[in-house]
C-alpha cells in the first residue's frame, strides 16, 4: 500500500511503479468508484482497449479523419467573406411590412440548465 498527497485540485498522482504494471500511460482513463470509506480507481475502457475484438472497418481511422477535417475546411472556405450578409439582406424583402411590429407571444419556458465543462484536448 502507498500512500498518495491530494493536491489543492483534488489532482493525486498515481506512482511510477503502479502505472507501469498496470499499463496506465499519460490519456488513459480510469473510472473512480467510492465505497463506504474507500476510493477504488480501475484502468477503464477505450474504444482502443478493443481493437482486434471488433471487426476491422473498411476505411483506415486516419483517413476518416482525414476526411472530415477536409469537409469542415472546405465547409468553412465556403463562406465569401465580402458577401457573408448579402443572404440576410436579401432575405428581408420576404418579411412582411408589419413583422416588427409588437405581438402577444407565449409565456417562456423554463428550462433546465446543464453546467458544461471544456474537455482538455489530448
Amino acid at each position: 500500500m502507498r500512500a498518495v498527497k491530494v493536491l489543492p485540485k483534488g489532482q493525486i498522482t498515481l506512482p511510477k511503479e503502479m502505472r507501469k504494471s498496470l499499463g496506465i500511460k499519460e490519456g488513459d482513463t480510469l473510472v473512480i468508484e467510492k465505497s463506504d470509506r474507500d476510493i477504488i480507481l480501475k484502468k477503464g475502457k477505450t474504444i482502443h482497449d478493443y481493437i482486434g475484438f471488433l471487426a476491422k472497418p473498411p476505411v483506415p481511422i486516419e483517413e476518416v479523419i482525414e476526411k472530415a477535417i477536409e469537409k469542415t475546411t472546405n465547409a468553412n472556405r465556403q463562406v465569401d467573406k465580402d458577401k457573408q450578409w448579402e443572404g440576410l439582406f436579401n432575405s428581408l424583402e420576404k418579411f412582411s411590412d408589419d413583422f416588427m411590429n409588437l405581438r402577444e407571444q407565449p409565456e417562456l419556458q423554463k428550462r433546465h440548465v446543464t453546467k458544461l465543462t471544456k474537455r482538455k484536448k489530448t
